[in-house]
């Protein structure tokens, strides 16, 4: 089942990704950017495919949504049901001799308020008109209701030598096996430099989403991004393309201990730190449970701290953004 749908994904990209290409041949720049991610307005989605759950600028959190967190060793809360390839992948990424940080991780609705806010103060501040700061603010931070940090699916994770949010973070090494491997755990770099018109997002080479282990592959070989993802699939299902159905729920989970297959991409742009806890402050580091190395918080003095602390007040010479 998991590697027909896999299978009518991919098809119905194609499909897609050849009609966009010759509806646009033959065409003038007459038209504004299209916006997919506006076209992508989601459905109440089956409960096995949770992990498909969208939610951008178009597509606030559902009204009843609720999810029951797990705590990271930092303290710092995910979906539970994702918290074993998380691990997985951290693991994995500290044996090849590196050291990430999830410096964000789930968020309550007050905690992204504040937030979104206080952007639109700094933008203000910083010479933006009143009308205008809003909407670019909504470009960096998503306005509440409408982040991925809320879902308990997104985390952002730096390098513990560079815990800047910004351009530079993508040059990490970190980051750059993150890219290539978060796929073989089920996580996609949510919002890639080419795809901000589409997702509503700026570029953030830190920000990385839980679809599962059967989408993830599927998405980084058709190069999609989550809307483009989603409307292929619901392509595939109206073709009536063999086993675009939904997933079942039995096999829709592999074991976070055999990963399903290949890399994704490079790319930056800034976040607010580690404002990730449900009390809208970090909560202190807990004991690790696991045998390797656990997440360490920021270091003391250092950007990502400094923007923990108060993230209406990013370090000299720094835009802090964060969806």
């Amino acid at each position: 089942m998991k590697a027909l749908r896999q299978a009518a994904a991919l098809l119905a990209a194609l499909m897609l990704t050849v009609s966009t290409v010759q509806a646009a041949e033959p065409a003038q720049n007459t038209a504004e950017p299209a916006s997919a991610g506006a076209e992508t307005a989601q459905e109440p989605i089956p409960q096995e495919d949770w992990n498909l759950l969208l939610v951008n600028p178009w597509n606030p959190l559902p009204e009843d949504f609720s999810v029951e967190l797990a705590n990271l060793p930092n303290g710092l809360q995910v979906d539970k049901r994702i918290l074993e390839d998380l691990n997985a992948m951290l693991d994995a990424c500290r044996q090849a001799g590196l050291r990430p940080l999830v410096c964000s991780a789930y968020r309550t609705n007050a905690t992204q308020t504040r937030l979104h806010k206080n952007k639109i103060y700094r933008l203000r501040a910083s010479g933006w008109n009143w009308e205008d700061a809003p909407r670019e603010a909504a470009r960096w931070v998503a306005v509440p209701g409408t982040s991925e940090h809320e879902t308990g699916l997104a985390v952002d994770i730096v390098a513990s030598s560079y815990q800047v949010l910004n351009k530079r973070q993508e040059k990490t090494a970190e980051q750059q096996w993150l890219m290539e491997h978060c796929w073989e755990y089920g996580f996609i770099l949510r919002y890639p430099s080419e795809k901000s018109e589409i997702t509503g997002i700026g570029y953030e080479p830190w920000h990385y989403r839980y679809v599962g282990r059967e989408t993830a592959p599927a998405i980084r070989e058709s190069g999609l991004c989550l809307e483009e993802y989603i409307t292929a699939l619901k392509a595939a299902e109206s073709a009536g393309i063999p086993g675009a159905q939904a997933a079942d729920p039995e096999t829709a989970a592999p074991s976070a201990a055999a990963p399903d297959t290949p890399p994704a991409e490079t790319g930056p742009v800034p976040d607010a730190g580690q404002d990730a806890d449900p009390g809208g402050t970090a909560q202190p580091p807990s004991a690790p449970d696991t045998a390797a190395t656990p997440d360490t918080p920021p270091v003391p003095g250092s950007p990502a701290a400094d923007q923990a602390a108060d993230p209406g007040n990013p370090p000299p010479d720094e835009t802090v953004h964060t969806s």
